[in-house]
């Protein structure tokens, strides 16, 4: 019967990385950028407020001007 896999078979090291790569980079770079891409793409109006100041839009999407004829900076 054949013996179960170790972490030394797998070629991990201690810490659970593999042996001689590196540690992964951060996502979040790539999501904002696909989040930002998706988002001003979609059919939609979409906006982001602020939460800490009332009437303070931190973002509309360019299809604003598309559906309703208002720049986003009015």
């Amino acid at each position: 019967m054949p013996k179960k896999p170790t972490s030394k078979d797998m070629g991990s090291n201690s810490h659970g990385r593999s042996a001689g790569r590196k540690k992964p980079k951060s996502i979040e770079p790539t999501i904002g950028v696909r989040y930002r891409a998706l988002v001003e793409q979609v059919p939609a109006v979409i906006y982001t407020d602020s939460a800490e100041n009332k009437y303070q839009t931190l973002y509309i999407n360019p299809q604003l001007k598309m559906i309703t004829g208002y720049d986003p900076a009015e």
